[in-house]
């Protein structure tokens, strides 16, 4: 688990990962904590808008498919916006 997940889309698309699933908690709150999958088989944290907005093409960039996971109890009224 990390807390800055754009950081990580280059390395895990280079290492060949066909999906990058994300937390979206982590991008609204800097106390949460991200979760990334990898499908094959530093610090800082954006306001929520702009963090996914720049994640999810970088995701897709990389030629990987963007997920997203939510924590129980968290709506899923918050991702609608993804």
């Amino acid at each position: 688990m990390v807390t800055n997940p754009i950081d990580y889309v280059e390395p895990l698309g280079k290492a060949g990962a066909s999906g990058f699933t994300f937390h979206v908690e982590i991008l609204k709150d800097s106390q949460c904590s991200f979760l990334f999958l990898v499908s094959l088989s530093k610090d800082t944290v954006l306001p929520f808008a702009e963090n996914w907005q720049e994640l999810i093409p970088k995701i897709k960039s990389k030629a990987m498919r963007p997920g997203v996971a939510l924590k129980p109890g968290t709506l899923i009224e918050e991702v609608y916006p993804l």
